[in-house]
């Protein structure tokens, strides 16, 4: 007798902790999901956990998860990383189950004609990525983490709900494209009245995201697509840093700190000139290293450098990924290297020497110089430029000078980027600090809410916080 109450006693402890992990609530699973709100009938099929669970309770269990205190929970002792890892798994879990739609009726069932020609399987998962961000930006504008998609066509005035849209046996763009426009149009009436810039910029961006799904299905019942987006907010984040003035502001400001305003490919500094929008003079241009992920924002994938050499690392002949990688990592060894030096009390005007340079390329060379696509070493670009005639108007003699001025100016500033972006570019440093942070505040916005999160992935790379967290100390775990 004891040993079955004891048996009972720890399933339904059990069964309280798995309510609270999935719904944040101790009676939900035993209540509502499992039972159908405690009517039991010798009928299984009329058990809830039997039948297709609406998108909105999926959703909502992820966002539980999300929130859930595992170790007060669990009564585990488990860190922070771990717990993390625990709560992708399960969301992972989720997802993958509900895109296998597992049930008669289908979560997404699009008639696919003309798109797997050339998404193949990806529309799938471009649908369920719209559908899941539209559903996190309501829950985020309502705070409502059990909002469901009937709940947003009423909010929107839609005439048929984006989750019975997705799942009509018709042309996907002519049935989809008036709820989405009706999502569009609320989100635009929305940002006339929200005063919150972390909430406006994520409005503004679902409606870049939705336009470009859009704009996929438009294109693939007409044939004239000739790009492949593979996710629904690449090409609006291709598009984010010509439209959106505070991304450009935060990835300006980063990559002109990560080597301390200079090109690598060039050893050449970037002056406040190529700013000024003047066409008669040269620009500035951000580069994708990887030409396969020009849809990037993330640091990671970019540098900055002038217009005049970003044909240059266009030429894969001259430039390969690899050496634009190597390039950057070099530059960022080769500060280090001048920033130890000055606090050990070597000259400022000797803290990187060519000596230096052929050191530091010699051990990214595996013992020997290392030598870009073209044959030859990192040493020979600086001071000659390209075997195509593209070059510094500087000597070199004037670049290293500059350089290690630069690296000597951020040792006395006590590593203040903020400052040291102000005294290089006085003109625009400034304002870009102040929309870079705003962005970046935008971004800490969206890692600490429990439905915001789940997007931040399309915006910033882990490497990405790694390094802003280095180079700005905002960024909190």
């Amino acid at each position: 007798m004891i040993s079955l109450f004891f048996n009972y006693y720890i399933k339904q402890i059990l069964k309280i902790k798995i309510s609270l992990l999935l719904f944040g609530e101790v009676d939900y699973l035993l209540q509502d999901f499992l039972t159908g709100s405690g009517e039991r009938s010798g009928d299984p099929a009329k058990f809830p956990i039997n039948r297709r669970p609406d998108p909105f309770i999926l959703n909502w269990i992820k966002h539980s998860v999300l929130e859930a205190d595992f170790n007060t929970i669990l009564e585990s002792h488990m860190g922070n990383d771990l717990i993390e890892l625990k709560k992708e798994q399960i969301i992972c879990k989720i997802d993958r189950w509900v895109r296998s739609n597992p049930y008669d009726v289908n979560y997404f069932t699009l008639n696919t004609q003309g798109f797997d020609k050339i998404y193949s399987s990806e529309i799938d998962d471009m649908t369920c990525d719209l559908a899941n961000y539209i559903w996190h930006i309501f829950a985020i504008y309502t705070d409502n983490p059990k909002i469901s998609f009937d709940q947003i066509k009423d909010l929107t005035g839609a005439h048929i709900s984006l989750h019975h849209a997705f799942n009509m046996e018709q042309s996907a763009h002519v049935i989809l494209e008036p709820p989405l426009v009706a999502v569009i149009d609320k989100l635009q009436e929305i940002l006339t009245h929200e005063t919150d810039t972390h909430k406006k910029i994520l409005y503004q961006n679902c409606i870049l995201a939705i336009e470009a799904y859009l704009n996929i299905l438009s294109g693939a019942r007409k044939d004239f697509i000739f790009s492949a987006l593979k996710r629904p907010t690449q090409k609006s984040l291709r598009n984010l840093f010509n439209v959106d003035e505070y991304i450009r502001a935060y990835l300006i400001m980063n990559l002109l700190s990560r080597g301390l305003g200079f090109d690598p490919l060039f050893f050449d500094w970037l002056g406040e000139d190529l700013f000024d929008k003047d066409p008669s003079t040269d620009t500035y241009s951000i580069h994708h290293k990887d030409p396969s992920r020009a849809w990037s924002i993330f640091i990671r994938d970019l540098l900055i450098t002038r217009r005049e050499y970003h044909g240059v690392y266009g030429s894969t002949r001259q430039v390969s990924l690899q050496d634009t990688n190597v390039l950057l990592q070099g530059l960022e060894m080769l500060i280090e290297r001048g920033i130890d030096k000055y606090k050990n009390g070597v000259n400022p005007n000797n803290l990187i020497t060519q000596r230096d340079i052929e050191e530091i390329f010699s051990i990214l060379g595996g013992g020997q110089q290392y030598r870009l696509n073209d044959g030859r070493t990192v040493l020979e670009w600086w001071q000659q430029g390209s075997s195509t005639g593209v070059q510094s108007q500087n000597t070199f003699k004037d670049r290293l000078v500059e350089f290690n001025k630069r690296i000597k100016y951020l040792v006395d500033l006590n590593h203040d980027y903020e400052a040291l972006i102000d005294y290089l570019y006085p003109t625009y440093g400034p304002a870009w600090i102040s929309k870079g942070r705003t962005q970046l505040d935008t971004y800490l916005y969206m890692m600490n809410h429990p439905h915001a999160r789940r997007i931040l992935h399309y915006y910033v790379h882990l490497e990405d916080i790694d390094y802003v967290r280095k180079t700005w100390g905002v960024w909190v775990p």
